[in-house]
């Protein structure tokens, strides 16, 4: 399984967040729950420890 940048689904989750966060703003959505970007956090967290983890498999 190939792991996605860490980096890259940081800017990825962020700018899905702004978008909602606007989107619930002007009223066009429901508010961007803290459950939610609970969720997206550890998402992004697993996904960097499975980053580092086939870093570290490919270095030997």
């Amino acid at each position: 399984m190939k792991a996605r940048d860490p980096a890259a689904l940081f800017v990825e989750t962020a700018a899905a967040l702004e978008r909602a966060h606007e989107a619930a703003v002007a009223g066009q959505a429901e508010p961007v729950t803290r459950a939610t970007r609970e969720c997206l956090t550890e998402k992004i967290i697993h996904e960097a420890r499975q980053a580092i983890e086939l870093a570290q498999k490919a270095a030997g």
